[in-house]
């Protein structure tokens, strides 16, 4: 090579770059045409994961199995699918949901959720929806040999219609059950947490809410007893409004958990309607108590006036929400409730 002469030198250093530049344009050409093919291998991966119907296998009768990730989900913005027409909808008018629950907001839409079972137990399935403000739920079902049968239920619905006397709404799948649909209506908060199961878990799950519910409804009413007896020994009316308030956020959460239903009106469901009464009564009564407590009205007049606004918005809301104009009047109130909640924290 050093004895070669200069041109000959140059030949070779140009055949050489020529012979890289090849290879190196090789690579690329190979490299380019791996990326496309993964490209449409992922594309139709895809296409074909969505054109898959959802399938919950249930194997184990011991543990309960939660829904929301092997569920397809259609909103229904205008109120006019049937159910026939959903069950024959095509996979890819459909979304899933990555969470444990479904949430779908404050709306005034109708959902529809559909999923596959498969049962390797031959146990009875239950399907559980812990949400007892759900309004309007009809749930439909078809077996193995195609039969379909349809579960009406719902908080306007009596609550003796339920396939299980229970809080959370339940629903019995039998056996054999091949594809579940879920029509679902509501003007109140709209989580939608879904579980299946036979019905030993299914127990252990009621068994816990209902010692949950006990607890609660215990201590409310020890601390309503103890401060009301309080206000009639000393004649304190700080107690009294603490009594007042007290008894007001426990009778929203009866409502809320769906024990009042279950207990006190069972055959009243139209008293489940979504309202925000007691919610903004809760408002006005830990407003009525803060600032008397406090002494807003003679320390901090500002403040005194400023928490009396917000109790008068929350009126504004009881009488709009009378007007069936949700889900904004859900909406002002939770913005209404919040500034409340911190509000009082701050001045506190």
């Amino acid at each position: 090579w050093r004895e070669a002469s200069p041109l000959g030198q140059r030949a070779v250093r140009s055949f050489a770059a020529k012979e890289f530049a090849e290879i190196r344009y090789d690579t690329v050409q190979v490299l380019m045409m791996k990326a496309i093919l993964v490209f449409f291998l992922c594309l139709f991966l895809q296409a074909l994961a969505n054109g898959q119907k959802p399938l919950v296998v249930y194997t184990d009768p011991s543990q309960l199995v939660a829904i929301a990730k092997n569920a397809r989900v259609l909103e229904d913005e205008e109120h006019r699918f049937s159910p026939e027409a959903v069950w024959d909808m095509e996979e890819g008018k459909f979304k899933s949901f990555d969470g444990k629950v479904l949430n779908f907001e404050n709306t005034v839409s109708k959902f529809w959720v559909r999923f596959e079972v498969q049962n390797g137990t031959g146990e009875t399935l239950y399907l559980i929806l812990d949400n007892p403000e759900i309004q309007h739920l009809n749930v439909f079902v078809k077996d193995q040999q195609g039969q379909a049968t349809a579960i009406k239920s719902g908080a306007l619905t009596p609550f003796g219609t339920r396939s299980l006397s229970t809080t959370p709404f339940s629903f019995c799948l039998g056996s054999h059950p091949q594809s579940v649909l879920i029509e679902a209506k509501t003007y109140t908060g709209f989580t939608f947490p879904l579980t299946l199961g036979a019905i030993g878990p299914v127990v252990r799950l009621l068994h816990r809410t209902d010692q949950f519910n006990g607890a609660y409804i215990g201590i409310m009413l020890a601390m309503l007893l103890y401060n009301l007896f309080i206000f009639f020994s000393i004649r304190s009316r700080t107690y009294l409004y603490y009594t007042l308030y007290i008894g007001i956020s426990a009778f929203m959460m009866l409502r809320f958990r769906g024990v009042g239903f279950d207990l006190f009106w069972p055959n009243l469901p139209a008293f489940n309607s979504g309202s925000n009464f007691f919610p903004c009564l809760t408002v006005i009564s830990s407003v009525l108590f803060s600032t008397h407590f406090l002494g807003m009205k003679e320390m901090t007049p500002r403040a005194y006036l400023y928490f009396w606004v917000l109790s008068a918005i929350a009126v504004v809301i009881i009488i709009t929400d009378q007007l069936h104009i949700q889900p904004y009047s859900n909406i002002a109130f939770q913005i209404v409730g919040g500034i409340t909640a911190i509000s009082l924290l701050v001045t506190a």
